[in-house]
């Protein structure tokens, strides 16, 4: 089966490269990285966590890491879920998109590339199941590809 490309259309297209729906050879996820990046690094300790990169511009990255834990994004005190408590340290800004999600920016910057990420509950139905954390290190101008690449992520079954 061939390769497919998302094309950008409008001011990301001119800031941003193609994307096309990546997942790591064991598959499990699928998300929108730039075509041409590289699998970089891939561990399993408690989870799995893989490190995508860029090969022409080595400080490019995307993180992905999925957990079991469940107690890690609930509320402990509403048992509700909550995306929030499984928040990284020294987040600036952050924006719940639905109960199940809220993407994030870290306050430290390296040069022009910006951290952003996002925390995706997984559930079955209401259930939760563990959670999802993505990670992005892109150039500040490459926002909207940042972005694309946050709310790509889908869990395969």
């Amino acid at each position: 089966m061939g390769a497919t490309a998302l094309v950008l259309i409008g001011p990301a297209a001119a800031a941003g490269p193609a994307l096309r729906p990546t997942s790591p050879p064991e598959g499990g996820y699928t998300l929108l990285l730039p075509v041409g990046w590289q699998l970089a690094k891939t561990a399993k300790p408690n989870h799995a966590h893989h490190t995508w990169r860029d090969p022409a511009s080595p400080e490019a990255r995307v993180i992905v890491a999925l957990s079991s834990c469940r107690t890690c994004v609930t509320n402990p005190k509403t048992r509700a879920p909550d995306p929030n408590h499984a928040l990284p340290a020294h987040v600036s800004s952050r924006t719940r998109l639905n109960r199940w999600q809220v993407i994030y920016t870290l306050k430290r910057q390296r040069g022009s590339y910006r951290d952003r990420g996002t925390i995706i509950i997984l559930h079955a139905r209401n259930r939760i199941t563990g959670y999802a954390r993505i990670d992005t290190q892109l150039p500040s101008e490459l926002q909207p590809t940042s972005t694309a690449i946050l709310t790509s992520f889908h869990l395969r079954q």
